[in-house]
């Protein structure tokens, strides 16, 4: 929101408009060793930014700042240490991926860490990316049996694999899971038009092979 702050002197009056942008989506954010940066992708768009009439930009200058309200919670005690679990990779080959008919599917389970987890995807793109690319996400099996204050901290690859050579296709995923926020991923993991073009190694024998290759991992209560 804007929110216009008058000067008023002996002659005219001059508008000066401050930008206030608010972070509504949760009340509060937090900090810590494994997530150090919050804001928002989209502060402002360039044209509005570089319009002079805006007022955000003044002879090749701007100003930033932050009020930042300090919340200090009890200390949590972290029952694993952030470590890379060992085996930890889910393998999922999609057979006939031409041929799926239904709006998303899953992966087997497997445990890493002892907790299971298992990917899912939407060969023709979930809602915001509907017939335009395929959406994966890694998830948690049986969230409702997690403690509500417990939290896993994952860092992983999501990987659609080359199958002509080694260039694959790798995002990372970094979001802590907990009982209420259970998956994460990608709505436009790939381009449908390059999983279905020969030429890019994607799809061999209307095959394709997603992966999610564990980093680190740690649970915390």
């Amino acid at each position: 929101m804007q929110k216009p702050l008058i000067c008023i002197s002996n002659c005219k009056c001059l508008e000066i408009y401050i930008l206030v942008c608010i972070d509504t989506e949760v009340l509060v954010r937090r900090f810590y060793k494994m997530k150090t940066k919050w804001g928002f992708s989209q502060f402002l768009s360039q044209k509005t930014f570089n319009n002079a009439a805006n007022g955000y930009l003044v002879d090749d200058c701007c100003i930033f700042g932050a009020e930042v309200f300090v919340i200090q919670r009890p200390l949590k005690l972290e029952k694993s240490v952030l470590k890379k679990p060992s085996g930890g990779t889910i393998t999922w080959k999609m057979d006939n991926f031409s041929k799926f008919d239904q709006e998303f599917c899953k992966s087997p389970v497997v445990s890493i860490d002892g907790i299971k987890w298992y990917l899912s995807a939407y060969p023709k793109g979930d809602v915001s990316s509907k017939d335009t690319h395929l959406s994966v996400f890694l998830e948690l099996l049986e969230p409702i049996t997690l403690l509500p204050n417990f939290e896993v901290y994952v860092k992983c690859k999501l990987r659609l694999r080359n199958q002509i050579n080694f260039n694959h296709l790798e995002k990372i995923v970094e979001n802590r899971f907990t009982s209420t926020s259970t998956d994460w991923g990608f709505t436009r993991f790939v381009a449908l038009e390059d999983v279905y073009d020969s030429s890019k190694g994607y799809m061999l024998k209307d095959s394709l092979t997603v992966e999610a290759e564990f980093i680190l991992i740690s649970k915390t209560e």
